[in-house]
């Protein structure tokens, strides 16, 4: 048998209609792997599959997109049973977790299974829908302890979380100025609360100021316009909306990163953000928290609570200049010695293959 037979085949699934920040995790995973693996990622949409096709060296396969639910599943499942002598088949998106038992029924030959969490469903029907479908699977890989709560499989979930790119060289810690810019980040849709960060933000001294980045989807419009006229009643010029911008330039904007979502599976951008040597402010709930180490668990603040929030958010502006230079320093060391993506992919490897 030549090498290349021997290398585990690895064939991962997602219906992602464009690359969010699971799919950003998957990609590092799969630069990680290479090698010990050999990965095929099944997409069905250009946008996504031309993600990976750019960043991860794998072998990408695009579906035809279809805005039917039925059709999409029925393509990925003639796809999954093309690549059923495949050593793993990873479902990467809850829409597509009826593929496991229909795989496990309709296949002699069974691959192992695997169903990746990184998001927890909303509805009552999709809740039961998708633990029933995870019980067929041989393992399920989550990517915080919440969404493993999430998910009851009878002790076949492991907790793997994901890995960031370690950067070159560390960041330039500055100390606090006079002023502390808190920034949130993300889509701007009502599941991520900004609205708490502006009320947080009216209940602080006049030097701290909110930056809000992102778009909002066609849907959410409405939303964003709401936030908009809340901000200038509360703070008026303390709030700006910046739209969508590079990260470097986001994190190279503000002084700290605050978290509002209580149900936040993971929240790459607290991540992130420590990566660029900022201080998170998270809530109790979700799985942001899980970004933080014991010792800066003052950075946390109770769910949905504006107060709260607001609380921490002052503790930080009371910090001594080069003490708050000092946990910058420990949220970056932190996030590097936890999340490098070597040690990350060797774990979700493991959890894959069941070794």
């Amino acid at each position: 048998m030549s090498e290349a037979d021997a290398t585990p085949k690895v064939t991962f699934f997602t219906a992602a209609g464009q690359p969010w920040g699971a799919e950003h995790s998957l990609a590092i995973l799969v630069q990680a792997l290479r090698g010990s693996i050999a990965p095929t990622i099944v997409c069905s949409s250009t946008e996504t599959a031309e993600f990976f096709s750019m960043h991860t060296g794998a072998q990408v396969i695009c579906l035809n997109e279809s805005e039917n639910r039925l059709k999409v599943l029925a393509r990925f499942m003639r796809t999954a049973f093309s690549h059923r002598k495949s050593t793993a088949l990873v479902i990467f998106s809850l829409q597509l977790m009826p593929l496991i038992p229909l795989i496990r029924v309709l296949t002699m030959h069974t691959p192992r299974l695997v169903v990746d969490l990184h998001d927890v469903p909303k509805g009552r029907f999709d809740r039961w829908a998708s633990r029933f479908c995870s019980r067929f699977a041989h393992v399920a890989i989550a990517i915080s302890n919440y969404v493993a709560n999430a998910f009851p499989n009878q002790g076949r979930t492991q907790v793997v979380p994901r890995p960031f790119l370690m950067p070159h060289s560390a960041p330039v810690f500055n100390p606090l100025g006079d002023k502390l810019s808190i920034g949130i980040v993300g889509r701007i849709d009502p599941e991520k609360r900004i609205e708490t960060a502006i009320a947080a933000i009216s209940k602080c001294p006049e030097q701290v100021s909110l930056k809000v980045y992102g778009a909002s989807l066609v849907a959410d419009a409405g939303y964003r316009a709401r936030l908009v006229s809340t901000a200038k009643r509360a703070v008026d010029s303390r709030v700006e909306f910046m739209g969508v911008r590079k990260p470097d330039d986001i994190y190279g904007a503000i002084d700290a990163i605050i978290v509002c979502n209580e149900n936040e599976p993971s929240g790459r951008t607290v991540g992130e953000a420590m990566m660029a040597g900022l201080l998170p402010v998270v809530p109790d709930s979700g799985g942001s928290s899980e970004f933080l180490p014991p010792s800066m668990d003052w950075l946390k603040y109770e769910a949905l609570n504006p107060e709260s929030a607001a609380g921490v958010i002052r503790a930080i502006l009371k910090l001594p200049k080069d003490e708050f230079r000092t946990w910058r320093e420990l949220a970056y060391e932190w996030v590097c010695a936890t999340r490098n993506p070597t040690a990350i992919g060797e774990a979700y490897r493991q959890a894959v293959l069941g070794m």
